[in-house]
């Protein structure tokens, strides 16, 4: 009388059946060995607090204000000069020939002023806390001070 094949496992040989065991097991002891031998990166526990910093920048450069328009910079600038009686003049186009100019982004207009050399940084240290101005060059002739600078805006 034959055996009747019944289920899954009724036309396989017990050797078979081994064979299928002992790889399950094998493969099971190799993966797991692996694993607990495999390193993470040194900073990965730092990963969290790397990516809350982040998040802490944006959320800062997001809130950060924003620039006023150029002409009220400007006027800003140039009365905070007058206060100290110096005067900022308007670049009339020399300023691009020999002397170093603004290429960002922002739109600027671009001017210089001249005085005592204690004086001008002063004041002009003072604005910088306030106004966006950019210092370009600097030159000195005959105890003349003079500041080439650019005010930008939006």
């Amino acid at each position: 009388m034959k055996k009747l094949n019944i289920g899954i496992l009724g036309g396989i040989s017990s050797g078979m059946i081994a064979a299928v065991l002992a790889t399950v097991v094998l493969s099971v002891f190799c993966t797991l060995k692996l694993q607990s031998g495999r390193e993470l990166p040194r900073d990965f526990d730092r990963l969290d607090k790397d990516i809350s910093e982040s998040q802490a920048l944006i959320s800062n450069l997001v809130a950060a204000p924003v620039l006023a328009p150029l002409k009220d910079s400007w006027r800003e600038v140039s009365s905070t000069l007058e206060l100290a009686g110096l005067e900022l003049i308007p670049d009339d186009g020399s300023m691009s020939s020999g002397v170093s100019t603004y290429e960002g982004p922002l739109k600027h207009w671009s001017g210089s002023v001249s005085g005592d050399a204690k004086l001008v940084l002063a004041v002009i240290k003072k604005i910088q806390h306030t106004d966006p101005v950019f210092l370009l060059d600097y030159s000195m002739a005959d105890g003349e001070f003079k500041l080439y600078l650019s005010v930008v805006g939006i």
